[in-house]
């Protein structure tokens, strides 16, 4: 019941986020998330910092680059944009350390078969991501240039999208790694 009234609260929170458009109101529901988070509150801003990073980077130089060009940059959407995904961010790594989102779903036997088939998935991925980590760690004789890093990566990404969409390579080498350096 615990989990499940935290769930509710979550999505209550996530709704009335995304329904505020005043950063300093923001920068108050994050603080006070940061002080629910007690002694681990700076490893989860971490790890949303992290996760946003990349998304927040491209989008927020994107937005800068346009409204610069036409005219129309507000600092101040800047700040709400960022602020807003880092805290919704950070509120879902809270959820998923504090609660166990099997029990969550347990009144619904179409959820908690959706919640397995998701879980699942997920750890299967993880391994494959170890995987292919140390596949890479092991074949390297010397340190690997960013070029072939991000090689790796490209290759990794493309094995997974082909994963998540049903599409299996052709070949009787199918089931096996894909090459990393073509």
């Amino acid at each position: 019941m615990k989990d499940r009234a935290a769930l509710v609260l979550y999505l209550g929170v996530v709704l009335f986020v995304t329904s505020v458009h005043n950063q300093f109101f923001l920068a108050g529901v994050l603080a006070l998330t940061l002080l629910v988070a007690g002694g681990r509150c700076f490893k989860i801003a971490k790890k949303a910092a992290l996760a946003v990073l990349m998304f927040n980077s491209i989008v927020t130089v994107s937005y800068i680059l346009v409204t610069w060009l036409e005219g129309g940059f507000s600092a101040g959407y800047v700040v709400l944009m960022n602020l807003r995904v880092f805290l919704l961010t950070y509120l879902t790594f809270l959820l998923n350390e504090r609660i166990n989102l099997f029990r969550a779903f347990d009144f619904s036997p179409t959820l908690m078969y959706l919640m397995s088939l998701a879980y699942s998935q997920t750890v299967l991925f993880r391994r494959l991501l170890v995987d292919f980590r140390q596949a890479l760690k092991s074949r390297a004789l010397e340190r690997l240039a960013v070029r072939d890093l991000y090689r790796h990566g490209s290759r990794v990404a493309s094995f997974f999208c082909d994963q998540v969409h049903g599409r299996r390579r052709s070949g009787h080498r199918s089931h096996e790694v894909p090459r990393l350096f073509q």
